[in-house]
């Protein structure tokens, strides 16, 4: 038997192929209100939701449907672009399907399953994806700088778009979003500074292309990450220069 969800408010599918601007339109729509997301096929790899949350109050994050019996403002589902949109199924009574297309696009698959469409910014067609857990690790900022200058200049193979959170050792934590023929976007996420030990909050990575070596980007990931008493060593200098108490 399906159940199905009847809701009494507005309920959005956002689809798209990757990097044309699904959750930067999502975010546009919760600037003057309160809005809930929920990100479809990430696998866990919640670096969306997680930005989402940490630049704007008026959003709620669920990870399951039924939470939005206890929600009364508009909800938008970010479909991820691997998930195969004709055997998406949403127990909703009623939602509607809104796709983020290309510019001088038409007739594509996006076009012919949404109810309304608006233009992006042009989309990755890679169809190889990694994702990666990094919560808890701690990145040197230098080895992560050089990481990710290769990963976009192609060391590593054809990247269309790669995005990630990453933490790093003076207690921030980063938002970095890459899609090719744009500059990277970087933004500090408004978070409490980690000083001491590893951070209890979520970082990750995904990238997207064709034929690249993901096991070469995870070794080298890794050797970004700190050590133990590497980074106790290290947090010790930081919070002794901010003079913060041990």
């Amino acid at each position: 038997m399906i159940f199905i969800l009847i809701m009494d408010f507005p309920v959005i599918l956002v689809a798209g192929a990757s990097g044309t601007g699904k959750t930067t339109w999502i975010q546009q729509q919760g600037l003057n209100s309160s809005i809930a997301y929920c990100s479809l096929g990430s696998d866990g790899i919640a670096i969306d939701a997680t930005y989402l949350t940490t630049e704007m109050s008026s959003i709620n994050v669920f990870s399951d449907l039924t939470e939005l019996l206890s929600l009364r403002v508009p909800v938008y589902l970010e479909v991820s672009a691997q998930l195969d949109l004709d055997s998406l199924t949403i127990p909703l009574g009623h939602f509607q399907k809104l796709a983020i297309v290309a510019p001088n696009t038409n007739d594509t698959e996006w076009h012919r399953w949404a109810d309304r469409i608006v233009v992006g910014i042009q989309a990755a067609k890679g169809s190889q994806i990694w994702r990666s857990n990094l919560s808890g690790q701690v990145l040197d900022p230098a080895s992560l700088d050089t990481l990710w200058d290769e990963l976009i200049e192609g060391a590593y193979g054809t990247i269309q778009r790669a995005k990630g959170i990453f933490e790093v050792v003076d207690g921030r934590a980063f938002h970095f979003n890459y899609v090719q023929g744009h500059e990277t976007n970087y933004t500090e996420l408004n978070v409490a500074r980690s000083f001491k030990g590893r951070p209890d909050r979520f970082s990750g990575i995904e990238v997207v292309g064709e034929a690249f070596d993901q096991t070469a980007i995870k070794q080298t990931l890794q050797d970004c990450c700190l050590a133990d008493d590497a980074l106790a060593y290290y947090q010790h200098q930081i919070r002794q220069s901010l003079e913060i108490p041990a």
